[in-house]
This record gives C-alpha cells, sequence and structure tokens, in this order.
C-alpha cells in the first residue's frame, strides 16, 4: 500500500507545487491513520502472543522437572532391583551352602546319633560375625529340625523374589511415565517453537509498520512546511495588496482633495475598494459563516471514526459560499479522496476546506469576501451522495468547525 506512493515522493526531481503539497499530506494523513488502524490488533496480537508464550515456557519448565523426577525415580527404581537381584543371587548361594550342611548334618546324625555338634568349629569357618551368626542359628534350627530351617530359607527366599519383581516392576512403570512425560514434552516444545516462529513474524510486521509510519511524518513534515511556506507567501500577498488598495486610496484622496481646492466639489469621491472580509488577518471564533444555508448536518467533526470536518447535506448544485474574506490557495481536484476541492486560507494560519464540489467557480490566487459562490455542492472523490465536506484546520492541524461558526 505504502510502496508506491513513497518511492514516488523519493524520486521526485523537483519540490511539488503547494497544492500537490496539500494533496500528498492528505494522501499522507489517510495512510498514516491507515497505518495506525492496522497497528492496534496487531498490538493486541503481540500482547495475545506473549501471554500465551509464556504460559506454554511455564509448562514447559513444569513438564521438564515432571521427566527429571520421573527419570529420578526409574533410576532409584533400577538401583533398588539390581540391588535385590544381587542379594538373591548371594541368598541363593546360601542356601545352596545351607542345604549341603543340612545334607551333612543328616549325615553327621545318623552317623552321630549322640547328636553332637561342634559350634565353635562352625564359628571358626566364618569370615564376618553377621555370617557366623547366621550360621549358628542354621545349626540350632537343624538340630531341632531339619525340614524348619529348609522351609524358612523357601519363605526368605521367595519374599525375596517377590520383593525383586515389584521393584523391576515399578523400574518398568517409572520408564514408561518418562517415555509419555518426554512425548508430552516433545509436542509442548513444538507448541512453543510454533508461538515464537508467530510471534517473531507479527514483531515484524509491527516494526515494518513503525518505520512506514516514520517516513511518512517525515514526508508530512516536509509537506506541511511546502504549504506554511506557500501559505507565508500568500500572506505576503495580501499585506502587499492591502499596502496597494492603501496607496491607491490615499492618491485618489489627495487627488481630490487638490481638484477641490481648484474647483467646487460636484460630488464626494468614489470610495476605495475595500480588502477582503477576513483578508490578511486570523479570525476570531464564532466570525465565520456557515457556507450552506440552510444546513442539515449529516456527520459531525470527530466521533469513533475521527471525522476531520463537518458534512452537510444539500442537493446536487447547491451553491456553496466561502465561510470568511481570504485568498484562494488551491482549487481544483484532489487524489486523497476529496474529489474537487477548494481551500481558502483566512490568515493567521486558518484555512477552510470545501470537498466534493460538483464545480468550482474560483481559481486558486483569487481574493473574495466572505459568502462569495465559491462552488456547488457535488459527490465527486470517495463521497456516497451529494453533501458538502467542510473543514477548519489552524496550522494544518483539523478543528471543530462549530467552534468557528456562527
Amino acid at each position: 500500500m505504502l510502496a508506491g506512493p513513497l518511492a514516488e515522493a523519493g524520486s521526485a526531481q523537483s519540490q511539488p507545487s503547494p497544492d500537490q503539497a496539500r494533496q500528498r499530506r492528505e494522501e499522507i494523513r489517510k495512510q498514516q491513520s491507515q497505518i495506525a488502524a492496522d497497528l492496534q490488533p496487531l498490538a493486541a496480537t503481540d500482547e495475545e502472543l506473549n501471554k500465551a508464550l509464556e504460559a506454554t515456557n511455564n509448562q514447559v519448565r513444569t513438564q521438564q522437572a515432571k521427566v527429571n523426577d520421573a527419570q529420578r525415580a526409574a533410576d532409584e527404581a533400577q538401583r533398588n532391583a539390581d540391588r535385590l537381584a544381587a542379594d538373591q543371587a548371594r541368598l541363593q548361594t546360601e542356601v545352596d551352602q545351607l542345604k549341603a550342611k543340612v545334607r551333612d548334618r543328616a549325615v553327621s546324625a545318623y552317623m552321630n546319633p549322640q547328636g553332637k555338634v561342634d559350634q565353635e568349629a562352625l564359628l571358626l569357618q566364618t569370615s564376618d560375625l553377621t555370617e557366623a551368626e547366621r550360621k549358628k542359628e542354621f545349626v540350632a534350627t537343624v538340630t531341632g529340625t531339619n525340614d524348619d530351617a529348609v522351609d524358612k530359607l523357601r519363605a526368605v527366599r521367595q519374599s525375596l523374589e517377590q520383593t525383586r519383581s515389584d521393584s523391576e516392576n515399578a523400574a518398568a512403570d517409572a520408564r514408561t511415565r518418562r517415555s509419555r512425560l518426554d512425548t508430552e514434552l516433545a509436542t509442548m516444545k513444538e507448541s512453543q517453537a510454533q508461538q515464537a516462529k508467530v510471534k517473531a513474524m507479527v514483531d515484524s510486521r509491527i516494526q515494518s509498520y513503525k518505520r512506514e509510519a516514520a517516513e511518512l511524518r517525515a514526508e508530512d513534515a516536509s509537506m506541511q512546511q511546502i504549504i506554511e511556506e506557500a501559505q507565508r507567501r500568500y500572506q505576503q500577498q495580501l499585506e502587499e495588496a492591502a499596502r496597494q488598495r492603501a496607496a491607491q486610496a490615499a492618491a485618489q484622496q489627495a487627488a481630490a482633495q487638490q481638484a477641490g481646492a481648484q474647483r467646487a466639489p460636484s460630488g464626494a469621491p468614489a470610495p476605495a475598494p475595500a480588502p477582503p472580509s477576513g483578508g490578511g488577518s486570523a479570525a476570531a471564533n464564532g466570525s465565520f459563516h456557515w457556507p450552506l444555508v440552510p444546513t442539515m448536518i449529516s456527520q459531525e467533526f470527530g466521533g469513533a471514526n475521527g471525522h476531520p470536518g463537518m458534512d452537510m447535506v444539500a442537493s446536487l448544485g447547491t451553491p456553496v459560499a466561502a465561510s470568511n474574506g481570504g485568498v484562494v490557495i488551491s482549487a481544483g481536484w484532489n487524489n486523497g479522496g476529496y474529489g474537487n476541492l477548494v481551500l481558502i486560507d483566512h490568515g493567521g494560519g486558518i484555512v477552510t476546506a470545501y470537498a466534493h464540489l460538483s464545480a468550482i467557480s474560483v481559481a486558486a490566487g483569487t481574493f473574495l469576501n466572505g459568502g462569495t459562490i465559491i462552488g456547488a455542492v457535488g459527490s465527486t472523490g470517495n463521497s456516497t451522495g451529494p453533501h458538502l465536506h467542510f473543514e477548519v484546520r489552524v496550522n494544518g492541524a483539523v478543528q471543530n468547525p462549530r467552534n468557528y461558526l456562527s
């Protein structure tokens, strides 16, 4: 949307005329309004993306913590299973050894009916006190009944096998949970990456709009400078015209006085032409007149869409009058949507605009009085029906016309 006008402005070989500058300024301000309208939803989208991305980041961090906890649980369960497997292996060895001793004890009991067992000799064969105590207890058990010892050993072994099985199951469950959490984490990270990508695209578009807005502001300032220079020249022309009229009146008065001194006056001298009302000086608030009478307002100044002027409904061809005296600084077609447009400088930085005209009856540089017909109501440019779009600007800034109309 902006590439064409900006490129054209940048490649211009000569400074535009005041009329071209005004048209370009209106186009720039329409583009600035469009950029502002486009940026608003983008800014809201960017804020929503920031919130969504932060929420996803928190979810990823929480999920990562769960994965780490599951991994620690799986590692601990595996260590327990390995330890119990080692205990089972050691116990199996002891069981085998004790079974051998039970068999030996049975043989010894058969060979030694008196039932004497050298417990001290067994103790001397052990490598640590725990094993010694276990063997001593075993000997005591064997002395009573061999079957009880075997049953007890079998029960211990079964308990150990069950514990080891439970530990292995716990480790398997922990690994399954870790795998499921890993899958969920991968999905979250993918969503996180997509959100970051979309946010980067939105941020890029926002920055692009801001760069374009900055370029338009610079061009708008340039156009405004051209307009102000033109207004300054027109103001000088107004003042020069006023001085010429004053000099002409003084000369006529002097001539009349000289002629009166030579002969009796035959009549009063013709009065000097008066300057246009309001010309050359800023008109005070309330001193401007309605350009259409009677007036029916279809749209006021401002509002939700920031309407820069006031729309007055009238039938096609209804005469439009200058709201106050001044000089016409532009009269012709406007490419910014105003259609046929007349701009009148009233001095003091005050300019009135009359848009969508069906016909224009004044030319740029024309000095006129308030109430002079400048054109007719039309529907040219961006218009949905016959009406007059009327604006009041002070130093380029739009004002509410009601503050100036009486």
